[in-house]
């Protein structure tokens, strides 16, 4: 990108001496070619310049509120609440599908005695060295005594 023409420099400094004529402009969606042209014609000792320099004296504290006010009113204005709304809707069935989720995996796990996770051997039969019940039948591959 090349260099800008030395009156647009000139003006960008300007500007800078100038922080009000930035937020008005800002404000009020306006073209800077209109301020330039201004600037170019007039000059920087035109009393218009005045409007837009910063005041010396300090702001009170009511005031810092009061624009602080303003500010948070412009940009609740700014909100789109049917954006707002879509979107609390969606994490709401989000919310919803997470939680039969979870009900699900609840229902399929029986809860266990006193918050506690089950033992590897819990709810199986021990391993029995002992031949048997006699009223079961005997296995036919079964080593024992002949």
């Amino acid at each position: 990108m090349g260099k800008l023409h030395p009156k647009v420099e000139k003006f960008k400094r300007f500007v800078q001496k100038h922080p009000e004529l930035i937020r008005h402009v800002r404000e009020n969606n306006e073209s800077w070619q209109s301020y330039f042209d201004r600037w170019i014609y007039y000059g920087e000792d035109d009393p218009y310049w005045d409007q837009f320099k910063t005041s010396s004296k300090p702001k009170s504290s009511a005031t810092k509120q009061q624009e602080g006010m303003q500010k948070l009113l412009g940009m609740l204005e700014k909100i789109d609440l049917e954006k707002v709304q879509k979107n609390i809707e969606q994490l709401s069935g989000t919310l919803s599908n997470v939680q039969s989720i979870m009900s699900q995996f609840q229902k399929s796990k029986p809860p266990s005695p006193f918050g506690q996770r089950p033992g590897p051997f819990q709810g199986q039969r021990p391993f029995s060295p002992y031949p048997s019940q006699p009223n079961q039948p005997k296995n036919p591959f079964n080593f024992g005594n002949d």
